[in-house]
C-alpha cells in the first residue's frame, strides 16, 4: 500500500469516527436506545460513502474493505462501537464542549470529501466527478442522519454544508492542477471544508432563499407590512437579533426552524418564569439548534433570595455548566432595597465559569444606571431591559442591551433608530398569546424581520 493510500484510510476512519460521534449525540439528544444510537451512528459514518459507490457501480467499501489492520469490511462496524463507547463514557467531558455535535460533524465533513475524491479518481473517474463525489461522500451521511432522527436535513437549510464540500474539492482541483503532493493535497482540502464551515457558523454566513411566490399565501391572513415580506426575499427587510423562551421541547424542535439567536429555557413562565427540570434542560440542550441560555430561579417570589436558595441557585449553575451544552444562564439578584447584590452576583459570576450570564428584567427594579455599571464590572453579558425612556440612558456596550416585554412588530423600527437591535420574546411569538399555546414560527419571523 502506497503511502498516500493509506493515509486516504486513515483519514476514512477518523471521519467515519468523527461522523459516528455526530450522528450518535444527535440519537441521545432524541432519546433513542443503544440500537438506535448504532443505526443512527452507521448511517451517518457510512451512508455517503454508499450512496457514492452505488453511483460509481462499486460493492459498497464497507461490504469488502480490506486493509492492513483488519480483513473484512467490518472494521467501520467497530469504529462506530468504539464510538458509542466513548459517547457513554466520555459524555460528561463532550457535554462541556459546548458545539460537540458541530465539531466532530464538520471534522467529518471534511475528511469524507477527501475520501470522496480520491476514491473517485482511483477508479478512473474524472476531476469533476470527483468533486460532485467528494460532496455525496461528505454530505449524504448527515442527510441520512437527520431523516433517521425525522429533522429536515441540514444540507437543504442555508446554512454553507454542502457548499464548503464543493469548496474544498475546487481547491483540490487546483492543488492536483499544479501537481501537489497527494498528502499535502488531501490535508489542504480537509481543512479548507473544515475552515469554511466553521468560519461560515462564526460570522452567520449563509446562502440565499429562493424568493416565494406571492401566490403561495392567503394574502387576507397577513397583514398590511407582511404583504411586501411575501413578495421578496428575508434579505430585503431589518434582521433583529432575537431570543424566546422554550417551556417544552415541542417549543425548542419548533425553534430550530427559526432564526433565533438563542433559546431560554424556563418553567411556570405565568409565575413569572422558574429554573426548569434537569432532565428538560439536558434534553433540550442537546436538541436545540440555537444556542442555550438556562433562567435559573428557584422561586417566583421576587429576586431576594433566602441563604437555602442562593446555594440552590449556585448548585443549579455548576450543573448546567459541568453536565449540559448549554451557552449561558439567565437571572438577577437584588437586595432588599432594589439593588444589586454585588457580593452574591460575584458569587455566581465565579461559579458560571464558561457560562454567558444574562441579567433578567429584575433590572428594571433597580437605578438603571447604577446597576449596569455594577454589572459590567461584574463581567455580565447581557441585560433584559424594558422599552422605557430611561434605555437613553444607558450605554449600548460592552453589555447588550436585549429589549423584553410587551412588544409587537409595530415597535421594532423605534427600537431599530434607537440603535437596539437585540430582543426577547415570551408568549408574543405564541399563537394565543399564552404560554398554554404553541409558538407561532411565522410570528418569530415577523419579529427578525422587519
Amino acid at each position: 500500500m502506497t503511502t498516500s493510500a493509506f493515509f486516504t484510510l486513515i483519514i476514512d476512519y477518523i471521519g467515519t469516527f468523527a461522523f459516528a460521534i455526530s450522528g450518535i449525540r444527535r440519537a441521545s439528544a432524541k432519546q433513542f436506545d443503544l440500537f438506535g444510537a448504532i443505526v443512527v451512528g452507521f448511517a451517518t459514518a457510512c451512508g455517503g460513502g454508499t450512496l457514492r459507490d452505488l453511483l460509481l457501480g462499486q460493492t459498497p467499501f464497507w461490504m469488502c474493505s480490506k486493509d492492513p489492520f483488519w480483513t473484512g469490511g467490518y472494521t467501520y462496524l467497530l469504529v462506530v462501537l468504539f464510538a458509542l463507547v466513548v459517547v457513554t463514557v466520555l459524555g460528561r467531558w463532550l457535554l462541556r464542549i459546548n458545539d460537540t455535535i458541530f465539531i466532530f460533524d464538520a471534522i467529518g465533513l471534511g475528511l469524507f470529501t477527501v475520501v470522496g475524491i480520491e476514491k473517485s479518481l482511483q477508479f478512473g473517474f474524472p476531476i469533476w466527478v470527483g468533486i460532485l463525489m467528494g460532496t455525496v461522500t461528505g454530505a449524504g451521511g448527515g442527510i441520512f442522519r437527520d431523516i433517521f432522527i425525522n429533522v429536515e436535513p441540514l444540507v437543504f437549510r442555508k446554512d454553507i454544508y454542502a457548499m464548503a464540500c464543493i469548496f474544498g474539492g475546487f481547491v483540490y482541483w487546483i492543488g492536483w492542477h499544479f501537481g501537489l503532493p497527494s498528502v499535502l493535497l488531501q490535508i489542504l482540502t480537509a481543512t479548507a471544508v473544515i475552515g469554511l464551515r466553521c468560519v461560515s457558523m462564526k460570522y452567520h454566513w449563509t446562502l440565499p432563499v429562493l424568493r416565494r411566490d406571492v401566490a403561495e399565501f392567503d394574502m387576507n391572513d397577513l397583514a398590511p407590512w407582511r404583504r411586501y415580506a411575501a413578495a421578496g426575499t428575508v434579505d430585503d427587510f431589518a434582521h433583529f437579533n432575537l431570543s424566546v423562551v422554550a417551556c417544552s421541547l415541542d417549543d425548542v424542535e419548533t425553534l430550530n426552524e427559526t432564526d433565533v439567536a438563542y433559546v431560554e429555557l424556563a418553567t411556570g413562565m405565568e409565575e413569572g418564569g422558574l429554573t426548569p427540570s434537569r432532565v428538560f434542560i439536558k434534553a433540550a440542550c442537546e436538541q436545540s439548534r440555537a444556542p442555550v441560555r438556562v433562567m435559573v430561579r428557584p422561586n417566583s417570589q421576587g429576586f431576594v433570595y433566602t441563604e437555602e436558595e442562593f446555594s440552590r441557585i449556585l448548585n443549579d449553575i455548576r450543573y448546567i455548566r459541568d453536565e449540559t451544552m448549554a451557552e449561558g444562564i439567565c437571572l438577577g439578584i437584588l437586595t432588599r432595597d432594589n439593588a444589586i447584590d454585588f457580593e452574591r452576583m460575584q458569587l455566581v459570576m465565579s461559579q458560571a465559569g464558561r457560562l454567558k450570564v444574562t441579567f433578567n428584567r429584575a433590572f428594571e427594579r433597580t437605578n438603571q444606571l447604577e446597576a449596569y455599571k455594577q454589572l459590567e464590572t461584574l463581567g455580565v453579558d447581557c441585560v433584559l431591559v424594558p422599552f422605557t425612556p430611561e434605555i437613553e440612558k444607558l450605554p449600548r456596550a460592552p453589555i447588550t442591551l436585549r429589549v423584553a416585554g410587551g412588544l409587537s412588530p409595530k415597535q421594532l423600527p423605534a427600537l431599530g433608530k434607537a440603535g437596539l437591535t437585540h430582543i426577547h420574546m415570551g408568549r408574543a411569538v405564541r399563537k394565543s398569546l399564552n404560554y398554554n399555546s404553541s409558538i407561532d414560527p411565522v410570528k418569530v419571523w415577523e419579529f427578525i424581520h422587519v
